[in-house]
């Protein structure tokens, strides 16, 4: 019981009481939606790099938006080895995700396309 409803007597107390227990079961519900619903909705909002390695999809987010970006910057801004940067824009290239263009590298079409309902 609060303090406020304290001073304001028994029946303040328990009309809170029924209605703090009336929000709790609304929200309950709101909350509360079988796990194959879930899924479902996950899986309609799931994008093609959703699926990718998490070293390719490091590599991925590193590509700028706007403009080609140069071997070593793509590396720097992800935090990995000219190597295996350059393994992952290869993989990523060949999968539609990105592309060689002039200046260095730039995404396609691919980075943020749905995967495919079955």
């Amino acid at each position: 019981m609060t303090p406020a409803a304290a001073r304001r007597g028994p029946r303040a107390a328990a009309l809170l009481a029924v209605l703090s227990a009336a929000v709790l079961a609304v929200a309950g519900v709101a909350w509360a939606a079988p796990a194959d619903e879930k899924a479902g909705v996950d899986q309609r909002l799931e994008r093609a790099r959703d699926r990718l390695a998490s070293r390719h999809r490091q590599v991925l987010e590193a590509v700028p938006v706007r403009q080609p970006a140069a071997l070593p910057a793509i590396a720097a801004t992800a935090g990995i080895g000219l190597l295996a940067t350059q393994s992952a824009l290869s993989y990523l290239a060949e999968r539609g995700f990105v592309a060689e263009a002039t200046g260095g590298w730039r995404l396609e079409q691919a980075a943020d396309s749905e995967v495919p309902e079955p």
